[in-house]
């Protein structure tokens, strides 16, 4: 694995890791630093919401929205680099509502595509069937 592929995966642990902490304004800092300009972002609620969040500000928004709502947990996780721009992370993600206290719980898999070494897309999908033949396809689509 290369050491561009190895700091895709630690960037994407780092984030996840601001998420569960509730690290806002960190969270924030590496969207800036880190996330391509015109980012497209398309959650696994998008039909809920605005759908695919566009550039930094969107994704901001989308993850403020998101940590005002809910705690945020993941659980069960697996982190898998396919080539040089894709990971791919598996998981089960435990949400807890703000002000209602509900908790749910989910399988999802998210598909983060990189690109110069920032975030380009990231995708989260309720089926992991699903996110992995999403993520192996990007993949040898960007061998090819």
């Amino acid at each position: 694995m290369s050491a561009s592929a190895v700091a895709n995966v630690e960037l994407v642990e780092a984030m996840m890791d601001l998420i569960e902490r509730d690290e806002q304004q960190a969270l924030a800092e590496l969207v800036d630093e880190h996330a391509h300009p015109e980012i497209e972002w398309m959650p696994l609620i998008e039909a809920a919401v605005e759908g695919v969040y566009q550039g930094r500000d969107g994704v901001r928004r989308f993850l403020d929205d998101l940590l005002s709502s809910f705690e945020v947990r993941y659980r069960e996780l697996e982190f898998r680099q396919l080539g040089d721009r894709v990971v791919l992370v598996l998981c089960r993600m435990d949400l807890r509502g703000r002000e209602s206290g509900v908790e749910t719980s989910t399988h999802a898999g998210t598909v983060y595509e990189f690109e110069n070494h920032l975030i380009r897309r990231g995708r989260v999908y309720g089926d992991q069937a699903e996110a992995v033949s999403a993520a192996e396809a990007l993949a040898s689509d960007r061998d090819a």
